[in-house]
């Protein structure tokens, strides 16, 4: 008797677009431990190993051969199987079934990708003559103090990034109240890495000491925030004020060589309401 088996095993989506959801993943997606794609042996061998393995952004990892089922000897394989999270790397992982029958005819084939990126992205300013600016109160800055640049943000683990925004700190808060989201351009879809300019209104400062924090979030919603390495904008628009305290009944009178009494009947406070203090008076 001669056993003749020259047809390679198959598979079968269960669930219409069970390959790929389009989206970049933090935590596991829905289905991962429930792959719904059944394997078939028409040659008439039956199946005999089921494995799968990582290609990682194209490229096949050795270390990623996973067993799904051995010694099958069935032609149908229709259990579901799972997917490790833990295996798959920051990148884009397409899922390789290996099915192999009796007659060694095998099969290797695309059944899933997987979106994955747990990695924040990272950012600094890293202007470091720009920085000498700072510090410094003013009432009427230069574009020199509101044009940041040196702004720098990047992603690595594979979504890129998806917009960045900044906020303004002040006094004793840790965080901006709001997040002015920088509108994304052309440049930035798709990009690992990003060194940009950002304009502040002076206008939307606060008096007092002004901390820029900016956010940048990747596709996979990762996001990182991050300051001006504690240098701050010092706002003070308010002119000081004089407190003039008197006896209005000392005023309109004659009076001698002897003034002394001016200094006890009259004070005169200096004071400044925006907080940068008094330089002289």
């Amino acid at each position: 008797r001669i056993l003749k088996d020259t047809q390679s095993p198959t598979f079968t989506f269960i669930n219409n677009g069970t390959f790929t959801d389009g989206i970049w993943h933090i935590t596991p997606p829905t289905g991962i431990t429930d792959i719904d794609v059944e394997f078939h042996d028409l040659g008439g061998s039956t199946i005999v190993t089921i494995q799968y393995q990582v290609s990682v952004n194209g490229v096949l990892s050795a270390n990623t051969l996973t067993l799904i089922s051995r010694n099958v000897y069935a032609n149908d394989y229709t259990d579901n199987w799972s997917i490790s999270w833990a295996i798959l790397a920051d990148a884009t992982n397409d899922i390789y079934a290996i099915i192999e029958d009796q007659a060694t005819n095998k099969s290797i084939v695309l059944v899933k990708q997987i979106l994955k990126d747990t990695i924040s992205p990272s950012g600094s300013f890293t202007n470091s003559e720009q920085s000498a600016l700072y510090d410094i109160w003013y009432n009427v800055p230069s574009m020199s103090v509101l044009s940041l640049n040196g702004f720098v943000i990047s992603d690595t683990g594979g979504s890129n990034l998806r917009q960045y925004a900044y906020g303004v700190v002040t006094g004793s808060k840790q965080e901006p109240d709001i997040y002015i989201t920088v509108n994304v351009t052309a440049d930035l879809v798709g990009v690992s890495s990003l060194a940009t300019d950002i304009v502040l209104s002076f206008n939307a400062l606060d008096n007092g000491t002004n901390n820029i924090m900016f956010r940048a979030v990747d596709y996979a919603g990762n996001n990182v925030t991050f300051s001006m390495s504690g240098k701050s904008i010092l706002k003070d628009v308010i002119s000081p004020d004089i407190l003039l305290n008197y006896n209005a009944g000392i005023f309109d009178r004659w009076v001698t060589r002897d003034q002394s009494w001016i200094s006890k009947n009259v004070s005169i406070n200096f004071m400044d309401t925006g907080f940068s203090g008094l330089a002289t008076v």
